[in-house]
């Protein structure tokens, strides 16, 4: 899946295979805070945890080909 793919090649960022609609990301502590206003001023919501064992994950579901494409290229800028 390039999807899962291309989050992978980003420093610092761990995606992990699911079998669901939505993968589970894991970012960059230091990152968290700009990801969350970035995304938010491009209109994307992704469900971040602040669980002690999903400390700095996010969970991300599988949208249109566009939407998905939208969120690479907000997550490549924030992480070039």
């Amino acid at each position: 899946m390039p999807y899962f793919e291309a989050l992978n090649k980003m420093a610092g960022v761990v995606a992990y295979r699911s079998q669901g609609n939505f993968i589970l990301v894991r970012f960059p502590e230091h990152f968290i805070p700009m990801l969350r206003s970035k995304l938010s001023d491009f209109g994307i919501a992704i469900k971040f945890f602040d669980g002690r064992d999903l400390q700095c994950c996010a969970r991300i579901t599988i949208g249109t080909p566009e939407q998905n494409t939208r969120l690479l290229e907000v997550l490549q800028r924030c992480f070039s």
